[in-house]
């Protein structure tokens, strides 16, 4: 068996915690019938009884504890060997998430290991990259000095420009020459004739000997000490332990070896295995700001906690109506064990009527079903506890004790892992890894369990009522212009399909959607294929961690020239306030009235492109085109054009790539507007609904004033959001508190800007000319509506502001138009007729 393993398991397990960010997308379970009128206060009174999953967004590993002692198995010390790490330990109650979790765990589901310690500076404000070497002994201490410069591309420094190395080779290569210097010292004792002490200073001097030698070898690069084999008595420079050398580097900051505060984590050794609290600043950074950000969970079902039993009660009673069990067994196992198993009974309407979820697990009470699939389901006897899955087959949902005296339930979650991939197919484990607690139920409280859909409340579930979507959070995570090919921008497809083929697969959903951009904005300047080759290394390198969309620093807003708020912004770090005024003056786009600008693909992508090839970012002036053109392509200084040298080898490599594929590019022609954004009859919609806000509602309790009209929508049915007056696209924009994804059209004979909200995937982007009856944004957003108003400019971009103030109302501004007329509760398009 475990030659059948090592043969055949070459994965990671990922032991995935983003139950607690999903938690944190969830602002309250809902009913899985739907609300009427009469019962919606209670069913309110019931929301707001539930626990505020809505601070999970915000918080931290390590803020997270256990409530209880647990542990999980360790896989075969040869199985452990090849995943890199060891998955077996345990904890006591009470004990800090972050000091149990390893890097290896959450590799799966929150990717940690795509962070660089100037990634971590960055979200949570700590001068991580101020910090000693020593700090970070987890994870490199498995490094070598040979290793770890190879990592950072600084073979070619000289010695004496890499301090920190430069003290690890001096206190190596210093016995060495102190023998040396003795035996020279007594050379010259011999041939003066006197003692070895009595020789001169001015003869020789031991110690200028040492120091001389030291800045020779300090004028070499660290790749030819490297590569030197007899340099050192029975060693080799690149051998050096950095583990070993931490007392040294100890004196040295982070930001003092060129290029270790942006590598990232995964490409040191042995990274699976360290704790999440052995990386300084890791533990302190939200669940929604991780590199695979918490995930927006809408919909979750489930009925009311009725009656509490204990293991014995279904020796009397056999449990029915059991929604429990495994996605090889079903989800209506029934108690099939003589010592009896405890259970909770539900009520709701339909079938969550008396349902019952049934404890699983291996003690007393408890019930093990069958589970995993292919040759891992041989792992755990091929068993799992029963349970359910409402956020999906990621994760199991275990309900663990019952306490009948109280009325509680306990509930953990559970996870597997899986080895799927095009050359072969060895199936999943069962669902063995855990149990870690998540949450307690009372009676008379909600018991999330997802629909009653055969799956274990697997599927999307049935649509929320209009009623209650007033709980749901937003999705943290979305992006502009929704993934992958729906960019609003098109290139053609097999060259696009080239340069996702070279580019990591977790990237490149977010690349699909951003090179096209990058690409127009680069013909728009003419840069050639090796330029634009070494670009998008550039963007991989600033933005990978993100998926490769333009970022915003945080932890350092007050750090640049021109005091507070011109931190960085852009596919490249756009930063201080006079590179923001070049910006405006340069570009003709006011990023110094709102410097937001600077976050939107197309606007950050010309700036990118400009301030690469004018050399913004370096502060010299120098810019890609001393370096790189289809004649020469100087990739490794061509990173002086940003950040010094700084994973200058790693992106030459990288560009090296990107640049043979673009060489086999047909075209790179690209295109905006045609696909995904059709033009159509415009759509009637319904208004004055309880979810469909009027025009100049009171918000806040009066302090503020609704400034559009809100249109009620169903889901697959009329959520496609429509221009009514059509004009040229001067923004597209994301407020999570407030407009969610939206676009700002000027009508330049009408003098409006029209800004349609709250959808999920927005079908044009800036610059698009939009006719009138052209979609513009695709599904229903949470709060079950368009939003739409229309405003005077505010700026020369011809841009819309925000607030009650300059506004028009819609409905009497489009009747005015003769564009719609309102019939009762319905808003009828007359230009249809």
């Amino acid at each position: 068996m475990a030659t059948l393993l090592r043969l055949t398991i070459a994965f990671a397990v990922a032991i995935v915690f983003t139950f607690l960010g999903l938690l944190g997308e969830v602002r309250t379970a809902i009913a899985q019938t739907s609300i009427s009128e009469q019962n919606l206060v209670e069913a309110q009174n019931l929301a707001e009884g539930l626990p505020d999953y809505d601070s999970f967004g915000t918080q931290t590993f390590g803020d997270i504890r256990f409530n209880s002692e647990g542990s999980i198995d360790g896989v075969p010390d040869d199985v452990a060997e090849q995943m890199g790490y060891d998955t077996g330990r345990s904890w006591t109650a009470g004990a800090r998430a972050a000091d149990v979790l390893k890097l290896g765990d959450l590799s799966g589901s929150f990717y940690p290991q795509q962070l660089t310690i100037s990634d971590m500076e960055r979200r949570t404000g700590i001068d991580t990259t101020g910090l000693s070497i020593s700090e970070y002994q987890g994870l490199l201490q498995g490094q070598s000095v040979g290793s770890l410069s190879s990592l950072l591309g600084i073979e070619n420094f000289r010695l004496d420009e890499v301090a920190p190395l430069q003290d690890v080779f001096n206190e190596a290569v210093r016995p060495q020459l102190e023998v040396e210097a003795a035996g020279q010292l007594n050379q010259i004792a011999q041939s003066l004739g006197v003692p070895a002490d009595a020789v001169p200073v001015e003869a020789f001097d031991p110690a200028n000997f040492i120091e001389g030698e030291l800045l020779e070898y300090g004028q070499q690069t660290v790749g030819e000490l490297i590569a030197t084999p007899d340099l050192l008595e029975g060693a080799r420079f690149g051998d050096i332990s950095i583990g070993d050398s931490l007392d040294i580097l100890g004196s040295y900051r982070v930001e003092d070896l060129p290029g270790l505060e942006n590598l990232p984590l995964q490409e040191l050794d042995g990274w699976q295995d360290v704790v999440l609290s052995e990386v300084p600043g890791l533990d302190a950074i939200p669940f929604g700001d991780f590199p695979n950000p918490i995930a927006a969970i809408t919909g979750g079902f489930g009925g009311t906690h009725d009656v509490t039993y204990g293991e014995k009660e279904s020796r009397v009673t056999p449990t029915r109506f059991s929604i429990s069990g495994s996605d090889q067994a079903g989800f209506r196992v029934e108690c099939a064990q003589e010592r009896g198993c405890a259970y909770l009974e539900l009520q709701g309407s339909g079938e969550m009527a008396g349902a019952r979820w049934i404890a699983g697990g291996s003690g007393a009470g408890q019930q093990m079903v069958e589970g995993g699939s292919g040759l891992l389901k041989m792992i755990n006897s091929g068993m799992e506890p029963t349970g359910r899955h409402p956020f999906g087959d990621v994760f199991k949902i275990v309900l663990t004790d019952t306490t009948e005296s109280d009325g509680t339930g306990n509930f953990a979650l559970y996870t597997r892992f899986c080895q799927r991939s095009f050359f072969v197919d060895l199936g999943c484990t069962p669902y063995f890894i855990g149990p870690i607690p998540v949450w307690s139920t009372q009676e008379e409280g909600f018991v999330l369990t997802g629909p009653l859909d055969g799956q274990g409340g697997a599927s999307s579930g049935l649509e929320v009522p209009p009623e209650l979507q007033q709980y749901q959070s937003r999705n943290l995570s979305g992006s502009y212009y929704g993934s992958g090919r729906n960019s609003q921008v098109q290139m053609d497809e097999e060259c696009l399909d080239g340069l996702l083929s070279v580019t990591p697969s977790v990237q490149q959903s977010g690349a699909a959607e951003n090179i096209p951009i990058i690409v127009e904005a680069a013909n728009k300047y003419g840069l050639d294929r090796a330029q634009i080759a070494y670009v998008l290394a550039t963007v991989r390198r600033e933005t990978g961690g993100v998926g490769w969309a333009p970022v915003e620093e945080i932890g350092r807003p007050c750090d640049y020239s021109g005091g507070c708020g011109w931190h960085g912004r852009g596919y490249v770090q756009l930063t201080h306030d006079y590179n923001y005024a070049r910006v405006r003056n340069e570009l003709g786009i006011d990023v110094v009235s709102d410097p937001s600008l600077a976050l939107q693909p197309d606007i950050a992508a010309e700036i990118l492109i400009q301030g690469m090839m004018k050399g913004w970012f370096n502060g010299i002036g120098r810019g890609l085109a001393s370096y790189v053109s289809d004649e020469r392509q100087d990739f490794f200084n061509a990173r002086r054009t940003v950040n010094v040298l700084d994973r200058a080898g790693e992106i030459a490599g990288h560009a090296e790539q990107y640049y043979r594929t673009l060489q086999q590019c047909r075209t790179l022609e690209t295109s905006r507007g045609s696909v995904g954004a059709p033009v159509e009859p415009l759509k009637t919609f319904r208004t004055g609904t309880l979810a469909a806000q009027e025009y100049g509602a009171p918000r806040d309790g009066g302090a503020r004033r609704h400034a559009g009209q809100d249109l009620d929508i169903k889901q697959g049915i009329d959520d496609e959001a429509q221009s009514y007056i059509g004009g040229v696209v001067t923004r597209v924009g994301n407020d999570p508190g407030g407009y969610g994804n939206y676009v700002d059209i000027y009508n330049a004979e009408l003098g409006v800007v029209e800004r349609v909200a709250e959808g999920v995937q927005l079908t044009v982007g800036l610059g698009d000319t939009v006719a009138p009856g052209q979609v513009v944004s695709t599904g229903e957003s949470n709060t079950g509506v368009i939003h739409i108003e229309y405003r005077d400019s505010v700026n020369s971009q011809n841009q819309g502001g925000f607030g009650f103030g300059g506004t028009y109302d819609p409905v009497e501004f489009l009747e005015a138009n003769g564009i719609v007329e309102r019939r009762g509760n319905q808003l009828v398009p007359l230009i249809n007729e």
